[in-house]
């Protein structure tokens, strides 16, 4: 699946979201669904961190509450691969756009924290993964 997700830059959206379902089953990508949700946040905390100080100091723009948008039906495997394309494409800086599509409707995030212009946020965002990445093949 790293392989595949690594050329998000070269290949179209459609071939790797096309080829995650038939790759991996049901419960991989469930996990790795989960994993990059749990990224997210982390990103999310350290860029609310970040713009407005501790959480307890922070206002109303502060309020964070994510949580991952339930997927089934037919369509689930699909939707899988489309929440882990959004997120990768994000933890790794290739797009300023925060993957809404991932959110359920009682998730509350600010817009100000979803709209990530600045070069140094993302390539922090990059830098944590990728360093992650190296431990964990050690």
């Amino acid at each position: 699946m790293d392989n595949l997700l690594r050329t998000v830059e070269c290949t179209p959206r459609y071939e790797i979201v096309e080829q995650l379902p038939i790759d991996n089953d049901v419960d991989m990508l469930y996990e790795v669904r989960s994993y990059q949700f749990s990224m997210v946040e982390k990103s999310i905390s350290t860029l609310c961190e970040d713009r407005f100080g501790p959480q307890t100091a922070g206002g109303e723009d502060q309020m964070v509450d994510l949580k991952l948008k339930r997927r089934k039906g037919d369509t689930k495997l699909i939707s899988y691969a489309n929440d882990i394309y959004d997120m990768y494409v994000y933890l790794m800086g290739l797009t300023d756009h925060f993957p809404r599509s991932i959110l359920a409707p009682t998730s509350v995030l600010s817009e100000e924290i979803t709209s990530r212009s600045n070069d140094l946020q993302r390539s922090t965002v990059r830098e944590r993964i990728c360093s992650k990445e190296v431990i964990d093949s050690e």
